[in-house]
């Protein structure tokens, strides 16, 4: 289910391409008009064999469409995550009247969220990644063929590499944050990591959202998905071994910034 899952994001970058040029074509203003999203996230309504849209694969599948969200060739102007708050969809989950009392509890959801506000910056730069690929099947809802006679076609994605990553700078150039997801479901990934045009200084830090497996929850233990941080060294061969099913927060100071 989860690689299916986290193969889907290029699906939706190319969707919006297709939105863009019936509105180039349409609206006689081509390039001038953007996209806004009212609400996104991952569309499970069903609770059984498990609240799928709170898991940390919802939450990785998420950090993937922030991502999406932030291609300047889609175009997306605005984008509203439903919802911040609520019981069912909630990414925080907790009291929502003012009268109400009870523990507000983060969901996996809400910590790639976190994660952008506090460590992304605000310039992005342009990434290329080398690294395994895996070739996930289709889900194919069960109302495509009600007779179970039928053979079912069967269906791949793409090849997409189990490495995603987002990379960002400050405005004055002095930080550099990568935003990496490892969607392998059991193994970590080691890479080396090259910033051409920043000289990097002799430490990064590191924030890792993780947790047991794809499908583990905050519902029953609010401490089973969380941030860890923590810090390396930088060497003349950067290598960054990332956990499976994570989202790490690369944030690296340059000693010299890039003019």
């Amino acid at each position: 289910y989860f690689p299916a899952l986290l193969s889907s994001a290029n699906e939706i970058s190319s969707e919006y391409k297709k939105v863009l040029t019936l509105v180039d074509q349409y609206s006689g203003r081509p390039g001038q008009v953007g996209i806004a999203i009212t609400e996104y996230n991952g569309s499970y309504q069903h609770n059984e064999p498990l609240k799928f849209r709170h898991t940390l694969g919802n939450a990785l599948y998420l950090a993937e469409t922030l991502k999406v969200l932030m291609e300047p060739d889609n175009r997306i102007i605005m984008a509203n995550f439903w919802q911040f708050i609520n019981e069912w969809w909630g990414a925080v989950a907790g009291p929502v009247k003012p009268y109400e009392q009870g523990p507000l509890i983060k969901r996996p959801q809400y910590y790639p969220f976190q994660m952008y506000r506090d460590y992304f910056q605000g310039n992005l730069l342009t990434t290329e990644i080398s690294c395994p690929k895996f070739k996930a099947q289709r889900l194919q809802p069960s109302y495509f063929n009600t007779d179970n006679r039928l053979p079912r076609r069967i269906r791949y994605f793409p090849e997409t590499e189990y490495l995603s990553v987002n990379a960002s700078r400050s405005d004055d150039g002095k930080t550099v944050c990568l935003m990496v997801i490892n969607k392998h479901p059991d193994k970590p990934i080691e890479t080396k990591i090259d910033i051409p045009g920043f000289e990097l200084d002799t430490k990064a830090q590191i924030h890792t959202l993780g947790g047991p497996s794809f499908e583990a929850t905050n519902e029953r233990d609010p401490d089973n998905i969380s941030i860890i941080s923590h810090e390396i060294a930088i060497k003349e061969d950067f290598v960054i071994s990332f956990p499976p099913h994570s989202l790490s927060a690369v944030v690296i100071n340059t000693r010299q910034p890039q003019s």
